[in-house]
């Protein structure tokens, strides 16, 4: 097991590297690099590692975007600037309105719960519409 780290948490991230960049299966992996799949599996299970071998590559479940910090982030940052255009194009009131619309509550609803007239908020509704 010469090239791979004999330490198992650095092991575990240069099998994950590997395997995300080069690599379709930790078979494939040991194959060329001439190292016993069971030596890995046991060094990764000594940090309570478990490598799926239900047939997936470990590439594939650790290909998540969903579990990117930084697609999750940058998601986020992106959502926050769509938000703050639409606050500043928007009025108070007209923004107020727009928040119930998102959560698809309806301009009946939306009075109630502002307690204001249907009309108004009708009214609202059509400029949001408008100007978005």
């Amino acid at each position: 097991m010469d090239s791979l780290p004999k330490d198992p948490v650095l092991m575990l991230s240069v099998v994950n590297t590997e395997l995300r960049d080069y690599y379709p299966s930790l078979d494939a992996l040991c194959k060329d690099k001439a190292v016993e799949k069971d030596m890995i599996i046991d060094a990764l299970r000594s940090i309570d590692y478990e490598y799926d071998e239900g047939g997936l590559p470990l590439k594939e479940i650790i290909g998540d975007d969903k579990l990117d910090p930084s697609k999750t982030y940058f998601e986020k940052e992106t959502l926050d600037g769509i938000h703050k255009k639409i606050k500043k194009c928007l009025s108070s009131s007209e923004y107020e309105v727009y928040k119930y619309m998102l959560k698809g509550i309806n301009y009946k609803e939306i009075a109630k719960i502002l307690e204001k007239k249907k009309k108004k908020i009708d009214n609202t509704m059509q400029r949001v519409r408008l100007k978005l």
